[in-house]
């Protein structure tokens, strides 16, 4: 029981580091762009490090450099302090080949 416990954290560190690898990724070689939040879920969360924000998992549409429309969420939601009003403009960065993996542009 404690080895899979153990196999389970190892595999939670490694899905962590990968996920923050893809962000840093796009953020080097991805396309900014606008999109539009067409819907947001809140969620709180008891982490010390929420500040008494509020956690967005925002669906987005944006269009291409190609043309092609994409629904989706981004590989990683955002914290706010205040409500995210619906529809709002929001920048974000996609990968070229796979426009439906892309996250927020912080800048």
């Amino acid at each position: 029981m404690e080895f899979l416990l153990f196999i389970m954290l190892i595999g939670l560190v490694i899905y962590f580091f990968l996920g923050k690898d893809t962000e840093h990724a796009l953020k080097q070689h991805g396309i900014r762009t606008t999109g539009i939040i067409i819907y947001n879920k809140e969620s709180a969360s008891k982490s010390m490090y929420r500040l008494g924000g509020n956690i967005n998992h925002p669906t987005i549409k944006f269009i291409t450099e190609t043309g092609e429309e994409v629904v989706g969420q981004p590989i990683s939601g955002f914290i706010s302090q205040y409500e995210v009003l619906v529809p709002s403009q929001v920048k974000i960065i996609y990968d070229k080949r796979v426009p439906k993996r892309f996250c927020i542009d912080a800048n």
